[in-house]
């Protein structure tokens, strides 16, 4: 849990060079607490990109699934 909020403070503060590998991380993350697995679906879902990030955050939907 402590990671969770430590991936969300770096994301809210900006300034990433790959954000969207950041919100797959984050959703990753939710997927392993029981509490966030809904919210980890979310944040997967919104991750977007044409470099392959898109693509392995909807196997990471599947997978938890």
């Amino acid at each position: 849990d402590k990671g969770i909020e430590l991936i969300e403070a770096g994301i809210k503060k900006g300034g990433l060079k790959r954000p969207e590998d950041a919100k797959l991380r984050l959703g990753m993350a939710m997927q392993q607490s029981p509490k966030l697995k809904s919210k980890a679906t979310q944040t997967l879902r919104s991750v977007t990109g044409t470099d392959g990030v898109a693509d392995i955050a909807r196997l990471w939907v599947v997978l938890g699934s």
